[in-house]
């Protein structure tokens, strides 16, 4: 055995041996200096973070299986809290997340509207502008839809239940004050 191994193998017995002595010391020093424990680790970080993204990216393709099997055993420990921390995401940020789906589905404004209105107004819609049904959140036929035009410009239209938005409904309530001879 050379110097080196020696040096190793001394190295882990004394961690083996006080293990718990050296993670005291480790948290006691955290503690002491989280302020500039963090600024190191995020200037660290900022300044290498193309090189941290390419050693990541290299890791998970050697270890794709791996990955998957770490995730998933992950995800089956903590899925009722992964869940609830999803749930209240949507909740703080619902407005945030349907506007960014109208957006990326290619729905676009009139001049005189804006976002927030237009949101507002799904927000407080409580019947479907095309049926009359009660809108429910929890019922998948009863769910809110922005039911919107599918040919040239993309506009909203109004804010009808998901079944009269899947089933082209608009069509057959083309009454003179209905939402659609508006548009």
């Amino acid at each position: 055995m050379d110097a080196k191994e020696k040096k190793r193998e001394s190295n882990r017995l004394y961690y083996q041996a006080n293990k718990e002595k050296l993670k005291l010391k480790q948290t006691a020093y955290y503690q002491a200096k989280k302020e500039e424990v963090k600024a190191k680790s995020a200037a660290y970080q900022a300044a290498n973070a193309e090189i941290i993204k390419v050693r990541n990216a290299a890791y998970r393709a050697a270890h794709t299986e791996e990955v998957k099997a770490k995730s998933a055993a992950y995800y089956q420990a903590n899925a009722e809290k992964i869940k609830a921390k999803n749930a209240a995401h949507r909740k703080e940020h619902h407005r945030e997340i349907i506007i960014y789906s109208w957006k990326h589905a290619g729905m676009m404004l009139r001049p005189d509207e804006s976002w927030n209105a237009v949101y507002a107004k799904y927000a407080t819609t409580t019947h479907c502008e095309s049926c009359e049904v009660e809108l429910d959140d929890s019922s998948h036929n009863t769910h809110r839809c922005h039911d919107h035009s599918h040919e040239g410009d993309c506009y909203i239209r109004g804010t009808v239940c998901q079944l009269c938005n899947s089933h082209d409904n608009w069509k057959k309530r083309m009454t003179p004050d209905s939402i659609y001879q508006k548009y």
